[in-house]
């Protein structure tokens, strides 16, 4: 401010990005190291190997949304205004990124893993058809 350098910012600034950075390098190595000791493996069968792609993929997109929900959106709240970079309104819509960010975790592993897809579907389906069974109830009663 004022053409001076605020210090308290600027440890602020520098302990935000070590954490942020640090977490990111830190799930891409175990990432790249996890992906890297399946190529490697003998011993696991074609669909055990499937699976660990799998979750490695689930795993790898769950990271992806705290990227974009929390770290992206905080990371510019702090660096533009100590690069005098307009925000654009940006912390207005911090909330509703923070709520949106468990529920983009949860339909991350529905969409990826297969299982919780397929039981998905079943509970989808058994409220179809006991919605449709209170609806043809309903209208054999009424018409009775």
């Amino acid at each position: 401010r004022d053409g001076k350098l605020n210090v308290p910012i600027v440890i602020l600034l520098v302990e935000t990005m070590i954490i942020m950075f640090g977490s990111c390098s830190v799930a891409f190595t175990l990432a790249t190291l996890t992906y890297s000791d399946i190529l490697k493996t003998t011993t696991l069968s074609l669909k055990h190997r499937t699976m660990q792609y799998t979750l490695l993929a689930a795993v790898c997109t769950q990271t992806f949304v705290p990227v974009v929900c929390v770290y992206i959106p905080y990371f510019l709240a702090i660096i533009c205004p100590f690069l005098s970079i307009p925000v654009f309104g940006l912390s207005r819509h911090f909330l509703q990124l923070l709520a949106i960010f468990p529920g983009w975790d949860a339909i991350v592993i529905i969409a990826m893993i297969k299982d919780y897809r397929i039981g998905l579907m079943r509970i989808m389906r058994q409220r179809k058809m006991k919605n449709a069974v209170q609806v043809s109830s309903q209208y054999t009663t009424a018409t009775q």
